[in-house]
């Protein structure tokens, strides 16, 4: 698992496979290694296609919570943090 992350809402950290590294742009990942304490825990994110789309698989570290962003595009990882907190809260 790679050490670089995304901050999403809440300063929710999700750390990212290398495989989901390659595709996000670069002004996105943040390589700190700031701890922060947040009630939504530590989140891992990969990458996975099904019929050609790009999904995003992410999962709790903690509680094994996974969710599921289908048919995510190049032009959606400027807005996932919408994406991930509509997926989680609905």
């Amino acid at each position: 698992m790679s050490k670089n992350v995304i901050h999403y809402s809440m300063s929710t950290k999700i750390y990212l496979s290398r495989k989901l590294e390659s595709v996000v742009s670069k002004s996105l990942v943040n390589t700190g290694e700031e701890e922060s304490d947040n009630p939504l825990g530590k989140w891992t994110a990969t990458l996975f296609y099904v019929s050609h789309k790009k999904c995003l698989l992410i999962t709790n570290s903690l509680t094994r919570y996974t969710i599921i962003v289908d048919r995510v595009t190049a032009a959606d990882f400027a807005n996932i943090t919408d994406r991930f907190a509509m997926t989680l809260y609905d």
